[in-house]
């Protein structure tokens, strides 16, 4: 399952998530903030939590959790809640309990070089469009997980909103 929803996030809800500042920031900002598995800690995550809910049987407390990351070195090819065991087979890995996940980009795609969020199996590419947009996918090892990477960015700090999701 990969669902892309638009216009998840205002500029106000953008600015309210971001760190104040970041944009005079430059890469490397590899750290991640703002992180919680309570998400009605923030309304913003909130609101965005229960259009998630609308469309995947997700579960709004733990272990499902939500952080703002900037990872200059991006991340290669992955499952968030499984991974390639023997014979082609998926197994679980350290999020097994990972059953949806969903991404979204706060920073301007013009401040930074690189950065693509790319799906394989089939391909889809995401950058200029995942500003302010969510794209929400099956990650576990039962329910069609979607091969993902990010690849490395360069320039200004690309910050992502990250969300993963146990099932209910």
């Amino acid at each position: 399952m990969r669902l892309f929803i638009e216009n998840a996030l205002s500029e106000e809800d953008i600015k309210s998530l971001l760190p104040h500042g970041i944009e005079k920031m430059r890469s490397p900002c590899t750290w991640k903030i703002s992180g919680s598995s309570n998400f009605d800690d923030n309304p913003i995550i909130r609101r965005i939590s229960q259009e998630i809910a609308k469309h995947a049987p997700v579960k709004l407390s733990k272990p499902s959790k939500w952080y703002i990351e900037c990872k200059p070195g991006g991340h290669g090819p992955h499952y968030d809640g499984a991974r390639p065991g023997g014979g082609g087979a998926l197994g679980p890995n350290h999020m097994s309990w990972c059953q949806y996940s969903a991404a979204s980009l706060l920073t301007d795609p013009a401040s930074f070089s690189g950065g693509e969020l790319s799906f394989h199996d089939p391909d889809e590419v995401h950058k200029d469009d995942l500003r302010g947009n969510l794209v929400i996918y099956s990650s576990g090892v039962g329910n069609d997980p979607q091969r993902h990477s990010a690849a490395p960015h360069s320039g200004g700090p690309r910050m992502m909103l990250l969300m993963f999701f146990a099932a209910k």
